[in-house]
């Protein structure tokens, strides 16, 4: 019986390749899922989860503006006014990129966020920033709720809720970090010096620095490394 259905495949997979070969114009991937054996056996044991159907329907990628030429070699900060609509995105990637979020957040905890003394109620604002976008941007995915501790967040993407209120959220930035795809950097202003520095972070994928060396420092020790910073920049940038 084994041997008859294996041979049963065998030719039915060697037609699918004639077919192919005789319509170069369409792929051999389009033609073997459209095939009852594909529909019947593969999707039955694969199936694409509903949330990422969900993503990929009602979330579209977000475009970036097409890069303008310069001639000018002028150092600016390259500030450009914010998408509202479009500060959180959202796109098929996030399940996985979710996990490992929550992973890293586990696992490299110190190497992944920090939270100064002193940084709690901007934490809590960030936090506060982000529940009240991603419940109206994506009504559909996040839901703002109330448990027996207090305010929450319902993420119904991945089924889990997160408390979201100052009395019952001690670790505010953490909470913005697992409900959005994106890293969060904290400047406060220091009334002594008037410089902003680097009080609470969620970096999980940091390009080229360590949060744990970078925390509590400066803009202008942030960006020592960048030629001409102190001259042409710095200024700016700390008013």
């Amino acid at each position: 019986m084994i041997l008859a259905v294996a041979l049963l495949l065998f030719l039915a997979l060697g037609f699918m390749f004639i077919v192919h070969r005789l319509s170069s114009d369409r792929p051999l991937s389009s033609i073997w899922k459209e095939t009852l054996l594909y529909r019947t056996f593969y999707t039955s044991r694969n199936p694409v989860p509903d949330t990422e159907i969900k993503l990929s329907q009602d979330v579209n990628p977000y475009q970036f503006p097409a890069l303008r030429e310069r001639t000018s070699t002028k150092m600016a900060m390259g500030l450009t006014r914010l998408d509202e609509s479009n500060w959180l995105t959202l796109d098929s990637d996030y399940l996985p990129e979710h996990f490992l979020r929550c992973s890293l957040l586990c696992t490299k905890r110190p190497q992944v966020i920090q939270c100064l003394p002193g940084s709690s109620e901007a934490c809590h604002e960030v936090l506060s920033l982000v529940t009240s976008f991603l419940s109206s941007r994506f009504p559909q995915h996040f839901t703002l709720t109330t448990t027996s501790s207090g305010p929450a967040i319902q993420n119904h993407l991945t089924n889990e809720i997160f408390p979201i209120g100052p009395q019952n959220c001690p670790n505010p930035l953490e909470i913005a970090a697992k409900l959005s795809m994106e890293d969060f950097n904290i400047l406060m202003k220091n009334p002594e010096t008037g410089e902003y520095h680097l009080q609470a972070s969620a970096t999980l994928f940091p390009a080229g620095w360590k949060l744990q060396e970078r925390v509590g420092t400066s803009m202008a020790n942030l960006h020592a490394p960048v030629p001409g910073w102190k001259e042409k920049l710095g200024g700016s940038v700390n008013r």
